[in-house]
């Protein structure tokens, strides 16, 4: 059934080179992981700690790596050059 999927959404159909529709619904899989990290609800009972001592962190991580990754993505955008796949 994955298989199906995969061929089915490839990006050959739009106008695109087969890898980028895999590769773009591999890392929409991989989406979730990073969203809803719920491997840390185990890891807070074994530190007895609350959900509210973690969140100043994640809150510093994102104010840190929001600005970065935005300027990685200016700096790609502008300075590697997109070349289409031969057909």
């Amino acid at each position: 059934m994955e298989q199906r999927s995969l061929r089915s959404l490839r990006g050959s159909k739009f106008g695109r080179a087969e890898y980028t529709g895999i590769a773009t619904i591999s890392e929409l899989k991989a989406l979730p992981n990073l969203v809803n990290p719920f491997w840390m609800l185990p890891l807070l009972g074994i530190l007895k700690l609350k959900a509210r001592d973690i969140v100043g962190y994640g809150v510093l991580q994102l104010m840190i790596h929001i600005p970065v990754v935005f300027f990685l993505c200016w700096l790609f955008a502008r300075y590697i050059p997109y070349l289409p796949p031969m057909k």
